[in-house]
């Protein structure tokens, strides 16, 4: 009876939701508004309903705030933001029984932050994510992996509101928000910044960062890149430009850190998840920023479930691959609601964060800028 209800008010939630909106999607979607319960008792306490359940909890972590890359006291926000980061193997091998690239979508995100009014938990929309990285995709497949994402997505939102969360039930969209076709076709979102280019329509949406030859033995030489991937990133230390780049608060807050690793079952294939604080505290100060008033100076906690970056692995043919969404298509993808006064004073953020992160994956600074 309980699920009945439960199916019920979801369906009254999402027809309301799509008469103002019919056939959009929001890269995140609220579940909870306004709980009242504290922001760590709440994380404890949707965490703890993954385990034992048909998803698996990866990763619990505090996300960096606005706080570190803000040098005053006086600019510093009270709020805070914690990260649960899940797999599903069903899901997981969905994907890349597709295209073992799409491996890069397996991370699934749930937000838990606090604002003015309460505590809020939102989830990184798994269906809008796979309508990005899988559209060159016939329509047919395209459509049946976005219905399996959709039902994961639901799954998720299942156990989450049937805990005591003391808040309000909720399936917001929020920012950005895209119509379906936009995202089929790859339509450009900010054209004030490089026009139809935005969505690279007559390029792979990956960057290839390396590849290796199989010499006979994938698996063998899938587990060898992949050790030595997580190796090269632990040795990480950040170039002159990335630390002048921004403030940070310590210089852990520029060490890049693999908080996940999900692997397909029966495939070579893999994703990294890799965060730092700087990064995570940078990109949600920029798109809060024209949202900001006197009860919330960091507005953009709303997109914390942004992160980790995905870094996939995966064999094709007699390679391995070792690749990442272009950093311009994940910063449309997850902030391109950001005021845009914010992103041209931040026009360097995508070539920075681009060159960091290829240097923590492959020790090298070579490479396409962006």
């Amino acid at each position: 009876m309980k699920e009945k209800v439960y199916s019920l008010i979801v369906a009254l939630i999402c027809v309301a939701t799509a008469s103002s909106a019919a056939r959009s999607y929001g890269t995140y979607e609220l579940v909870i508004k306004n709980s009242s319960r504290p922001v760590n008792e709440l994380t404890a306490m949707v965490s703890k309903a993954f385990y034992g359940d048909e998803f698996r909890v990866r990763a619990v972590r505090t996300v960096g705030t606005p706080n570190i890359v803000r040098e005053r006291a006086a600019d510093h926000c009270a709020y805070q933001a914690r990260l649960i980061v899940l797999s599903h193997e069903g899901f997981t091998s969905k994907l890349v029984s597709y295209n073992t690239k799409y491996i890069v979508g397996a991370l699934l995100r749930i937000a838990i932050y606090d604002n003015e009014n309460g505590t809020q938990v939102s989830i990184a929309n798994p269906e809008t994510a796979v309508r990005i990285i899988a559209n060159d995709l016939d329509i047919e497949r395209y459509n049946s992996l976005a219905r399996y994402a959709y039902r994961i997505k639901n799954k998720i939102r299942r156990v989450i509101t049937e805990l005591d969360h003391k808040g309000v039930l909720s399936a917001q969209q929020i920012e950005p928000i895209r119509e379906e076709d936009d995202l089929r076709v790859g339509s450009a979102d900010i054209p004030w910044i490089i026009g139809d280019l935005t969505w690279f329509r007559d390029i792979d949406q990956t960057v290839v960062l390396r590849k290796v030859h199989t010499r006979g033995n994938g698996t063998l030489r899938f587990k060898t890149v992949l050790n030595e991937i997580k190796s090269q990133i632990s040795r990480f230390a950040p170039v002159e430009s990335d630390r002048d780049y921004e403030h940070y608060t310590k210089l852990s807050d520029l060490k890049w850190k693999v908080v996940t690793v999900i692997k397909a079952v029966n495939r070579n294939a893999a994703v990294l998840g890799l965060t730092r604080e700087r990064t995570e505290a940078l990109a949600l100060d920029v798109v809060g920023k024209s949202r900001e008033d006197d009860r919330n100076t960091c507005p953009g906690l709303d997109h914390a479930s942004a992160f980790p970056i995905e870094i996939g692995v995966w064999e094709e043919g007699r390679y391995i691959y070792v690749g990442m969404l272009h950093p311009i298509v994940r910063l449309d993808q997850y902030f391109w609601d950001a005021g845009l006064i914010d992103m041209i004073l931040n026009a360097n953020f995508a070539g920075t964060l681009n060159l960091s992160l290829k240097l923590a994956v492959t020790g090298k600074k070579g490479g396409e800028q962006y």
